[in-house]
């Protein structure tokens, strides 16, 4: 009875010990984690994935999670706001018409984001826009727009006021959108015809050049200006 009531005490303690060297280890490993996690959040950046509207379906060009930098760019008054897909070329149709219809019919905001995607690379990019998209005879937007390539690296061209347009005494027309029935162009250039973003009138070809506004280079890389469209995807942005 003495040798059971001993080997049960003695039991006793070695899982106790067991125990106790089992809860220091985790303690142990979850420590370093929580230093790891520290030292992570100390060098980079986490974003929150973007808001995309429980309305939106079909787009493939944004992603929440790997896009997520994209909140950070766009206006205050935006960045609780939702994403929501209004055209989308490869469902409703391509062409400038079509685009034009989605955007003034539906638009819930006068702000919208525009993408475009570069055929042979699947390399994304795109402009912020201030006002809606649709047939205006001349320029208009204002200091909110903004180019930007979104794949493979993001990256946001917001204008400087160091811009050429800022170093002229009289006023400048300042180009920021400009939407044809046969083109769009976004950023042209004060001194030529060259646009950060230019789509043509059946959204088939893309052209991407130096533009003085935003001082940003050809949006897509690589050396290249002109270019294949593939997807086109248009949002705005609403409360849910």
């Amino acid at each position: 009875m003495f040798t059971a009531a001993f080997r049960s005490w003695y039991g006793y303690l070695f899982k106790k010990a067991n125990l106790q060297t089992m809860h220091k280890a985790l303690e142990k490993r979850q420590s370093v984690r929580l230093q790891s996690a520290k030292h992570q959040h100390a060098h980079v950046h986490h974003h929150l994935p973007l808001l995309i509207s429980p309305k939106s379906s079909g787009g493939r060009l944004l992603d929440p999670h790997r896009d997520a930098a994209v909140t950070s760019w766009l206006p205050l008054g935006l960045q609780m706001k939702h994403f929501r897909l209004l055209y989308n070329a490869e469902v409703h149709g391509r062409g400038l018409d079509r685009l034009y219809s989605h955007c003034e019919r539906g638009a819930a905001s006068p702000e919208m984001l525009l993408l475009v995607e570069e055929l042979t690379t699947g390399s994304v990019v795109g402009v912020f826009v201030s006002h809606r998209l649709g047939v205006h005879q001349s320029f208009f937007g204002d200091h909110r727009c903004f180019p930007f390539a979104l794949v493979p690296t993001p990256h946001a061209f917001k204008q400087l006021v160091t811009s050429p347009a800022h170093h002229h005494a009289k006023p400048v027309l300042l180009k920021y959108m400009l939407c044809l029935p046969t083109m769009m162009a976004f950023g042209v250039s004060s001194t030529s015809s060259a646009a950060a973003l230019e789509l043509d009138e059946d959204l088939m070809r893309g052209k991407s050049d130096e533009s003085d506004l935003f001082q940003s280079p050809p949006l897509v890389g690589g050396g290249v200006v002109e270019f294949d469209v593939g997807g086109v995807e248009v949002y705005d942005f609403t409360l849910e």
